[in-house]
C-alpha cells in the first residue's frame, strides 16, 4: 500500500469518526480515530522512508 493509498484510507475513517461522533457513539469513535491515527502515523514513516532513500537522511 502506498502513503497515498494510507491517507485516502484514514479520511475515510475520519468521515466515519465523524458518523459515530454525530450518533453520539462516543466509544466507537475513540476506536475509529486510533485506527486513523494507525494510518497516518505509517504513511507518515513510508514518506520518511521513501525522503531517506532519495537523499540518504532525513
Amino acid at each position: 500500500m502506498t502513503p497515498e493509498e494510507k491517507i485516502n484510507k484514514a479520511i475515510k475513517e475520519c468521515y466515519k469518526a465523524l458518523e459515530h461522533l454525530e450518533q453520539d457513539n462516543k466509544r466507537m469513535t475513540i476506536g475509529t480515530l486510533d485506527i486513523v491515527e494507525e494510518r497516518i502515523q505509517a504513511a507518515r514513516w513510508m514518506v520518511i522512508n521513501m525522503i531517506e532513500d532519495e537523499e540518504g537522511e532525513f
